[in-house]
């Protein structure tokens, strides 16, 4: 049951982070952010790439990775190897995020509604996945 629920979470991740993709190369303003909300300055700051690949197509392939490794804990394949590989993607996941969450309040003074959410998300992901190492 928790690894659908993780299934679900890791497609709402990819859903987000495809999106912060798409404004990361767009060279119009985000159309689904607030305006004033920052998720232009974020997404197009020094701070969304990493040795120039961006922040967030290193995020989709976490969460494709925390799918992957959910359906095949669904489906019984080596499920304890499975939960527990999740477990330590979504503690990287959220040590780095919680990182970017700082930057954004701390650094640049601008918040991106989409990538909060994306840190909720894998906050909840962690969250499951530590209920289902111990």
């Amino acid at each position: 049951m928790k690894s659908k629920i993780i299934v679900a979470l890791a497609i709402i991740g990819m859903i987000l982070a495809g999106y912060l993709i798409y404004l990361h190369y767009s060279p119009t303003e985000a159309l689904l952010c607030a305006e004033g909300s920052g998720c232009d300055v974020v997404n197009k700051s020094v701070y969304s790439e990493i040795w120039g690949i961006p922040v967030a197509i290193l995020g989709f392939l976490m969460y494709l990775s925390i799918l992957v490794l959910a359906i095949l804990a669904e489906k019984g394949l080596q499920k304890r190897a499975m939960l527990l590989s999740i477990f330590f993607i979504a503690l990287a996941g959220v040590v780095f995020s919680s990182y970017l969450t700082y930057v954004e309040f701390f650094v640049l003074y601008a918040v991106c509604n989409f990538c909060l959410a994306s840190a909720a998300d894998i906050l909840l992901i962690f969250g499951i996945s530590v209920t289902d190492v111990l």
